[in-house]
């Protein structure tokens, strides 16, 4: 196990928000884990939110799609959905009512997905789960502190 991983994942480096950056990590990818992205809900400049979230998961798409991979895996978060129901269904479309620039910009990042499926048969299933940890290390992370892992298998 190297990195805290199996053989076959390897760490790779990159920048959400730097394209190029994305471009030198992807290379030679299979399979994609997308578990990047800012996952606060307030910050004074709400422009970062679309930076990192929206921007970063359509570079990451876009590479995802040069490189043909076999899977991409995006996690994202169930603020995609409206919970103000008692009883929701996944596979209805969201009616846009978040408040919070975080949430607009994973509904913006989830769309980016859907219709890469859609079009360009992007490979890619969502989970939106409530929050991610992970030991790494010897250390337990949120998924706020964890380095994407991309497989070359």
């Amino acid at each position: 196990m190297k990195n805290g991983f199996t053989p076959n994942v390897e760490l790779a480096q990159g920048d959400l928000t730097d394209k190029a950056s994305i471009e030198k990590a992807m290379k030679g990818v299979t399979s994609v884990f997308h578990a990047g992205g800012l996952p606060e809900q307030w910050f004074k400049d709400e422009s970062i939110f679309e930076k990192v979230n929206t921007l970063g998961t359509k570079y990451l798409i876009e590479a995802a799609l040069n490189e043909k991979v076999n899977r991409f895996i995006y996690t994202s978060t169930q603020d995609v959905f409206d919970l103000t129901q008692a009883e929701f269904d996944e596979t209805t479309a969201n009616p846009r009512i978040h408040i919070s620039a975080y949430e607009r910009s994973k509904i913006l990042a989830q769309d980016l997905i859907d219709k890469a499926v859609i079009e360009n048969g992007l490979p890619a299933i969502s989970l939106h789960p409530v929050a991610i940890y992970t030991t790494l290390c010897g250390k337990t992370y949120r998924n706020d502190k964890v380095d994407r892992g991309f497989s070359k298998q």
